[in-house]
């Protein structure tokens, strides 16, 4: 993660990170949204997947909810919803995280930039939420792995 602070703005460029990502993934068909328009629904009778397969789908969910958490926003949504169906992994499912990573490829330089009102204080407001927020968000992805 690069972090860059300049005259009341703040730059966070995870695209390295991300690349990493994208790098065990091919042929993935590039998106323009996060998610599909079922985004939000399951079909039971799709085919559960391998052990294998749920391993890696947990170890891609976990490093995207790192990736959201710090620098990728726009993918909270999409990232939180495939958390859910951690214990009933289907075919469908799988095809929601490559949909999402169909969307990650397409913007995959896509940093985030924020600004200050008062530039003289952004360096230090920054870094006392970010140190926070990292706190908050570790413990909680390590308690959910963990509770999987």
């Amino acid at each position: 993660m690069q972090i860059k602070v300049g005259e009341g703005q703040v730059t966070v460029d995870m695209s390295y990170y991300l690349n990493k990502i994208l790098r065990e993934f091919k042929g993935l068909k590039p998106e323009t949204l996060p998610g599909e328009k079922n985004l939000f629904l399951s079909n039971a009778e799709s085919p559960l997947l391998s052990k294998l397969e749920r391993h890696s789908f947990h170890t891609v969910v976990a490093k995207l909810m790192y990736l959201s958490r710090r620098a990728r926003i726009d993918i909270i949504t999409s990232v939180s919803i495939l958390c859910t169906w951690v214990q009933a992994l289907t075919n469908e499912v799988q095809t929601k995280l490559k949909c999402l990573l169909g969307y990650l490829c397409k913007t995959k330089n896509t940093i985030l930039h924020t600004r200050e009102r008062m530039p003289e204080l952004a360096p230090r407001i920054f870094t006392e939420k970010v140190v926070t927020v990292v706190s908050l968000i570790e413990t909680n992805c390590i308690n959910s792995l963990h509770s999987s």
